[in-house]
């Protein structure tokens, strides 16, 4: 049971990192009304998640026999919350552009797959939330694809990731390393 609370206070934990990230965007872009609202938008629902995350962690405390033993590597979560501080302390004002790169690369990420994960093996009883973390977090990558396109910002240079996020795994690798 510890790594089902562990998993669901680490998801908690980058839910919380992805809306401070979101929060510094407001703020540095805040002569920008568009990406205001697209980051206050994205701010909003990762604070949501970050609820729902809690409430389903107090859940798991209140009757753990309830649950399944979660089978994952959860060293993902560990990558992603450290690639997040890591952008943020590379990049302390980046270019919308950057911002924007990073904030495609997190939202698409090992993270969201883990949900998949999480709530197939450990925890069916949250089926219901499954729809939503997941749909939103690809929603997310959306909003921020069709806004780059609105601006005519390529979401990646190249196929390389940026510095911040070597070693990282892509979703299909996380979700391969995770199963095993």
């Amino acid at each position: 049971m510890i790594d089902l609370l562990r998993a669901l206070h680490d998801l908690e934990q980058i839910e919380t990192s992805m809306a401070e990230l979101y929060e510094g965007f407001i703020e540095l872009f805040k002569d920008d009304a568009d990406a205001v609202g697209l980051f206050t938008h994205l701010r909003m629902e990762e604070l949501s998640h970050q609820n729902i995350l809690k409430y389903e962690s107090r859940i798991v405390r209140a009757n753990p026999k309830a649950f399944r033993d979660l089978h994952c590597n959860l060293d993902m979560l560990d990558r992603t919350l450290e690639s997040i501080g890591n952008f943020r302390q590379a990049h302390p004002k980046p270019t919308l552009e950057e911002a924007l790169r990073a904030a495609l690369l997190f939202e698409g990420g090992a993270a969201e797959m883990f949900y998949i994960i999480l709530f197939r093996d450990a925890a069916r009883e949250f089926a219901h939330f499954v729809p939503h973390l997941h749909a939103s977090g690809w929603n997310h990558f959306d909003k921020l694809q069709k806004f780059c396109a609105g601006r005519g910002i390529a979401p990646h240079r190249g196929s390389a990731p940026p510095p911040f996020d070597e070693g990282r795994p892509t979703a299909p690798e996380a979700f391969a390393q995770a199963k095993g």
